[in-house]
């Protein structure tokens, strides 16, 4: 007896069906791996402008000047970073108790009983806002949210710290990962543009876009932070303030969200300098910084990145306040990224499928 071909539809109805399941079985996989994943591919765009350098100087295989790529960005990236972690959280340990001890001195209590112009404005802005102006609501405020920042980051850093072993294991995925787009970035380049229906410029365009966003996340946003929280924890370090190493790592941090930057510790800090009777010294502190962040990001930061990308700075603000509550502090680099390719996707779509559409 013959046995009759299945239809065209329902072969491709039931491998539709394997294909769905499968790639969701991939996804299972990828879940666990998506963080040191998706961090590795950023650190690859970033530094393949390196990778291509080495390649036209050295006349090695792709694999060997893979090997070196990633060695120098370990040394030169992740290892630092990890250090930097390290000390971050030693400060981080003991920065509530030195609040707690600022805000229950007589000196502290004795100024906010004070006349002083900025004390009187302080307590206004308080009322305006219906807030208790009394000292020891204000005392407990400070104390709270004191406690709050210095738990979430050692939150953060214990997180990523604490279990050595998977620290290690996610180091060495994203290594892996590293290594791999560089040593087999074209084999993976093609598969991936096989398996997409989008016309060869468009998957170009998407790439052109993730890798030169990473170049700006990274390397332009990235010493422009180190030069403004570097600058300015200096700064805080000479006028003495404590923890001038933890302040540092948070405004470098900071640097990357535009519009707010570093302005979010420096002002602060400046206001305490005041209010501890130092008001020529945090008047110096507010100008010096908001200097250093006017340069970096209206000279120092348009040179750097040229005509790379032009996007929207609160668009910008928008994707990173949205990546941290997703990713945490990836975020940071994350939420850009997938704003860039969602106005890469738009533009695609208006260029091509809406003039489908209409005709």
């Amino acid at each position: 007896m013959q046995m009759r071909e299945p239809s065209k539809w329902a072969q491709n109805t039931f491998f539709l069906i394997v294909f769905i399941f499968v790639l969701y079985l991939v996804y299972l996989l990828a879940t666990p791996l998506l963080n040191p994943l998706l961090f590795g591919a950023i650190l690859a765009g970033t530094v393949n402008p390196l990778n291509q350098y080495l390649k036209r100087k050295l006349k090695y295989s792709d694999e060997t000047i893979a090997i070196i790529t990633s060695l120098i960005t370990t040394v030169v990236i992740i290892i630092p970073c990890v250090y930097i972690a390290i000390r971050i959280s030693q400060e981080a340990f003991g920065l509530y108790d030195r609040i707690k001890d600022f805000v229950e001195s007589d000196r502290l209590i004795n100024l906010y009983q004070s006349e002083n112009f900025i004390v009187v404005w302080i307590k206004k802005f308080f009322t305006t806002f219906s807030i208790d102006p009394a000292w020891e609501s204000i005392k407990e405020k400070v104390l709270e949210y004191g406690q709050s920042f210095t738990g979430s980051i050692l939150k953060i850093f214990n997180k990523v710290l604490g279990n050595v072993l998977h620290f290690l294991f996610d180091f060495i995925i994203m290594s892996l990962t590293l290594y791999a787009f560089m040593a087999y970035g074209k084999q993976l380049k093609n598969f991936m543009f096989n398996l997409s229906p989008l016309s060869d410029s468009d998957e170009e365009l998407l790439l052109e876009r993730f890798n030169t966003m990473n170049y700006v996340s990274l390397v332009c946003n990235g010493v422009g932070g180190v030069i403004q929280g570097g600058l300015a924890g200096l700064l805080f370090f000479v006028l003495g303030l404590d923890s001038p190493f933890l302040w540092t790592a948070v405004m470098v941090l900071l640097a990357f969200i535009p519009l707010l930057g570093i302005s979010v510790v420096t002002i602060p800090a400046s206001a305490f300098l005041m209010l501890s009777g130092q008001v020529g010294t945090g008047i110096f502190l507010l100008v010096s910084t908001l200097v250093i962040a006017f340069v970096v990001e209206n000279w120092f930061k348009p040179k750097f990145i040229g005509d790379r990308i032009k996007i929207n700075s609160l668009f910008v603000l928008f994707t990173i306040i949205g990546g941290m509550n997703v990713f945490g502090i990836a975020g940071i680099f994350y939420g850009p990224l997938i704003g860039i390719l969602f106005l890469t996707m738009v533009s695609i779509y208006h260029e091509k499928y809406t003039i489908q559409i209409q005709s």
